[in-house]
């Protein structure tokens, strides 16, 4: 048999919250008015306003959480899914090429770079990447943010698990979820 995949559970379960919490759309609302405006702004300003593009490094913590199973991928592994984010998020992946001639002007930079941590919140040395044993990593949602996570007005949170509970109501697996900026809690902001 074939399934096909929720890919992406990120506007079910910000649909599902705000139906708790309207509040969540007036966010988003607020944020997408934000977004609109300073894009105005950013194509009204010349190439000398501007100024030169200035890289945008991130940190970025990786949260495995594992319960012995191949969930708990290795840090080459990791480092190589930073490096394939940066190519995408940078136009330097060679698929670029295959994107709809629709898009095909919208095609840029972004002047953004994915790095793993090399601080912690305490300033201690790390590789950015905190393994946590659970059994949580079946079936995860948002209740695995609470077991590792670093301030994300600092730190791209990503939460690696071995499966995602599937809400959407269509078979098959998900792929990964995120919450949208400014409709939720700092404390669950970032990418499972």
């Amino acid at each position: 048999s074939l399934f096909a995949q929720e890919k992406c559970l990120s506007e079910i379960m910000f649909q599902e919250a705000a139906a708790k919490d309207p509040q969540l759309l007036r966010n988003r609302e607020a944020m997408e008015e934000w977004t609109q405006q300073y894009l105005e702004q950013q194509q009204n300003q010349s190439a000398t306003e501007k100024g030169a593009a200035v890289v945008k490094v991130i940190p970025v913590v990786v949260h495995v959480i594992h319960f012995n199973g191949s969930e708990n991928i290795s840090k080459a592994q990791i480092q190589n899914q930073i490096d394939i984010l940066n190519e995408d998020f940078n136009a330097l992946n060679a698929d670029t090429a295959n994107c709809p001639a629709v898009f095909q002007p919208l095609i840029g930079n972004t002047q953004v770079e994915f790095r793993l941590a090399q601080l912690d919140p305490n300033g201690n040395c790390t590789d950015g990447i905190v393994r946590v044993y659970s059994p949580l990593t079946v079936n995860a949602r948002n209740n695995v943010k609470a077991l590792s996570y670093w301030p994300s007005n600092q730190y791209l949170n990503m939460w690696v698990v071995n499966s995602i509970e599937n809400s959407g109501g269509s078979p098959g697996q998900v792929i990964g979820f995120a919450q949208f900026p400014g409709t939720g809690s700092p404390l669950t902001d970032g990418v499972v």
